[in-house]
Formats: C-alpha cells, sequence, structure tokens
C-alpha cells in the first residue's frame, strides 16, 4: 500500500506538471479560455493521457458518492458544464485551466470526474477523456446517476420477489425507498411515493428515454426520481429529493418547498396540473389520461376534475370514562352523500378525507381542528358504478410524530404525513414513515386517519 500510494503521488505531481505545461500551451489563445464539453475540445488529449491512470481509478470513494442533489457547483454556484468529484463527492465546473474542477483536481489531488450532462469521465488535470472500455466497467456509477431500463427490467418489477443489496450489503425492496426529510416537506415525499406507485405512469417514465424529457424541466427531474425509486442497484437504500424540490420551489415562487410546510391536496394539485401541461407539449399528456375524471353539475355542465374531496360529518366527541369514542363511517357512504354525477371516471381515483374543520369539538382537547372519525374501507375494492378499484397508496396523518426542533408560525406544522403502499408482487403493504419502514396488515389500515388515497382501477 505505501509503494502504491507513493506511485499515486508520483502520477500527481506529472499531473500538475502536464497541466503547467497545458497552461503554457494554451496560454493566450482564445480558442481555450472557455473551453465546454459542447465544444467537443479535449485540449492535448493526444499527448497528455496519464502512466497507469488506473490507479486514479481506485480513489473513488463510492461509499459517498450522492448524486441527489441540484447539479450546480459549490463554488461558482453555476448550473451549466457542471462535474462530479468521484473521490470527495463536490460539483464543480468546467474543465479549462481556470475551471473548478481544473483548480480542484491540483489542489486536492482527486483526479476522476463525470460529466452531469454526458455522463462521460474525464481524468484531470490532464483532461483525458476515459476510453469506451473503462468507461464501460464503470458504468454502474453512470446508471446511478441516470438509471436506464429495458423491457426486461420493467418485467422483473411485476414477477421478481427477490430483495436487492446496497453498497453495504443490506437488502431492500425497489419501489419502496425513503425519501429524507428535512423536517418539512414529508407532505412532499408521501405525494412522490404515491405517484411513483401509479403502475400506468411509472412504466411510462421507465420505458421513455429520458432524452425525450430534456426540454421538459418538471418531467425530467421528476421522472429522475422515480426512475431512482425503483433502481435495483442503488448505494444506499435511500433518496433526497432535494434537486427535484429546489426547482418546485423556483417555478411555484416558494410555494412548496424542502423548508415550508404545506398541505399534501395542494402539492398533488399543482404537481398534476404542472406535470400535465409540459407534457401536453409534445403529445396528449399521459397524467390527464390516467388521473383526470369528468362530473356533470347544474345538470348539463361538464367539469374535469383531478381528485374528489369528502367531507365528514361534524361531530362532538365526548369521553365516556377513561376512553373516547370515536365515530365511524363507511367510505362508500361518504361519496353517496356527495351525489357526484360522473360522466367519466379516471383510471386513478383519488380521493381526500376532508379532516381539517374548525368545527370539530373534543371534550378535553382544547384547540383541535382534526377530525379524527374513522372512515372504513376495503382496501381490495371499491365500486362506483359499474367500476370498481383497489387501493394502491393511503397517506395519512402520523399522530405520534413529535418535533420540537420544528419552530414555524404555520397552523400546520406539527402536521406530520406517512404513506402505506401496495407491495403487489409480494402482496403485502408497507408503511413509509420517512426514512421508517415497517410492514401492516391490510385490514388495520382503516384504523389510520386516511386523508389522500389511490385507487386504481381494475
Amino acid at each position: 500500500m505505501v509503494e502504491r500510494k507513493h506511485k499515486i503521488d508520483e502520477d500527481s505531481e506529472l499531473a500538475v506538471k502536464r497541466a503547467k505545461q497545458v497552461e503554457e500551451d494554451v496560454d493566450g489563445d482564445d480558442e481555450f479560455a472557455d473551453l465546454t464539453d459542447d465544444e467537443a475540445v479535449v485540449v492535448g488529449k493526444s499527448n497528455l493521457q496519464p502512466r497507469n491512470f488506473n490507479l486514479y481509478l481506485e480513489t473513488i470513494n463510492k461509499k459517498i458518492l450522492d448524486f441527489d442533489f441540484e447539479k450546480v457547483c459549490t463554488i461558482s454556484l453555476s448550473n451549466t458544464n457542471v462535474y462530479g468529484c468521484l473521490v470527495c463527492n463536490k460539483y464543480l465546473r468546467g474543465r479549462n485551466k481556470d475551471s473548478e474542477v481544473f483548480q480542484h483536481s491540483i489542489n486536492e489531488n482527486h483526479h476522476v470526474f463525470i460529466n452531469f450532462h454526458t455522463l462521460q469521465f474525464y481524468i484531470m488535470p490532464e483532461n483525458y477523456e476515459l476510453d469506451t472500455k473503462t468507461t464501460e466497467s464503470l458504468k454502474e456509477i453512470q446508471l446511478l446517476v441516470n438509471p436506464t431500463y429495458k423491457p426486461n427490467d420493467l418485467k422483473k418489477l411485476y414477477t421478481d420477489k427477490s430483495m436487492c443489496l446496497d453498497l453495504n450489503k443490506q437488502p431492500y425492496r425497489r419501489g419502496f425507498i425513503g425519501l429524507n426529510n428535512s423536517g418539512l416537506n414529508d407532505y412532499s415525499n408521501v405525494i412522490i411515493q404515491s405517484l411513483s406507485h401509479v403502475k400506468s405512469l411509472r412504466d411510462f417514465i421507465l420505458m421513455t428515454d429520458s432524452r425525450t424529457f430534456e426540454q421538459l424541466n418538471l418531467v425530467a427531474k421528476f421522472s429522475l426520481v422515480v426512475r431512482k425509486l425503483w433502481w435495483a442497484h442503488l448505494y444506499k437504500p435511500h433518496l433526497s429529493t432535494h434537486e427535484l424540490m429546489a426547482l418546485i420551489e423556483s417555478r411555484s415562487k416558494k410555494l412548496f418547498s424542502l423548508h415550508s410546510c404545506s398541505k399534501p391536496k395542494d402539492f398533488l394539485l399543482w404537481l398534476l396540473n404542472q406535470l400535465n401541461d409540459e407534457l401536453s407539449g409534445i403529445k396528449q399528456s399521459i397524467v390527464s389520461k390516467i388521473f383526470q375524471g369528468k362530473l356533470l353539475v347544474n345538470g348539463d355542465k361538464r367539469i374535469k376534475f383531478w381528485l374528489l374531496t369528502l367531507d365528514l360529518p361534524q361531530v362532538t366527541l365526548f369521553k365516556d370514562g377513561m376512553k373516547l369514542t370515536v365515530p365511524q363511517f363507511e367510505l362508500n357512504e361518504l361519496i353517496e352523500q356527495k351525489k357526484y354525477k360522473f360522466v367519466k371516471l379516471p383510471t386513478v381515483l383519488v380521493i381526500c378525507i376532508d379532516r381539517m374543520k374548525n368545527d370539530t369539538k373534543i371534550v378535553g382537547i382544547s384547540g383541535s381542528k382534526m377530525n379524527p372519525s374513522i372512515v372504513k374501507f376495503n382496501p381490495e375494492r371499491l365500486t362506483i358504478g359499474d367500476v370498481n378499484y383497489r387501493l394502491i397508496a393511503n397517506v395519512v396523518f402520523d399522530n405520534n410524530f413529535e418535533d420540537s426542533s420544528i419552530t414555524s408560525s404555520d397552523d400546520n406544522h406539527n402536521d406530520h404525513y406517512k404513506v402505506q403502499l401496495l407491495d403487489d408482487v409480494r402482496n403485502e403493504w408497507l408503511e413509509i414513515n420517512d426514512l421508517k419502514f415497517k410492514t401492516i396488515e391490510k385490514d388495520l389500515l382503516f384504523l389510520d386517519q386516511s386523508y389522500l388515497q389511490f385507487w386504481e382501477k381494475i
């Protein structure tokens, strides 16, 4: 190991010398002043191939690689021509002699980088692009940045019960991956989880070439999260939605972000509308095909809807001795009470059970806005007219969540959400609460305070 370290140091010194030679060669030459990958120019490529560059590849630290964050240079804050250092995981800009990548390679003695747009690997500061054979040996890193699926991969999602292994050989279920919570973004995590389990939407995303979405910023970022959630070769069994939420924060003018509380229902409606608008620009949107239904109102007026909102009857709860009697209602009865007249039912029916009412009275509990009534349902069948549905995702309030570290003037800052998802392959239900998992009995799902439900047509 000592000899190998000396060898790497010698090669690093040689690299610095060659890099200085590059600076001398191109000094004053405007052609290389703003070198980018798009210009397809590699400075001195034929003359600067380092000796034994495979030694550099041994410095790649897979255990710290994390490609979930916004692709922005940590120094210049530029979001163009960004590379990832495969030694320390920093995001840096460019490859010319004045770039952050070039300086980082010399100052930190880190030499292996990946371009996040082209997925090509480079040895710096020699500015050498790895050959095809060597690149193939690093294919798993490319796929970690941008997972791609083949038809056989999709078929396995319907049949394969085997567990996947992360970098530490720990098993995980593909598709059932925890999403990091900064403390306030559980509202968005449960919606992203739920949408990723809508099979028709998931299959469309996995089977569409990601290059198709390059000009559709939100669709591209959302589809990347979905592809990672179902990837069978993750280095760690959890993800961050940071890159997606950074775009959403900007697009929504900070209405939704990682650092502010919002309601899952509001976020879902905003996200469906935005995804639908972007996809409609290339062809009829699959989002509207899946989620949009039509109602008949005022006799002859037809309106489109993304979800149905159900009201819980006003209740006053009394304590009977030490027990609190909680009323129960059937889901079908709540739907019938609304007297909806359906012109078209969607492939996936989203139901919102509105529990946030100011007029709910609970004896002995002051200031409560949450209606805790139990809504009973059969997760295997919901019949509306002549259409049958089954439950695939259930977003519920987490009554046991307490986090004293969260401070906010928002009345909803104490609301916390978790999601229950159907593992169709194993015929099990799994509850995901941020990064925590547990299996649950399907017959007990109704005991939780359901808030948003996703029903798939069968």
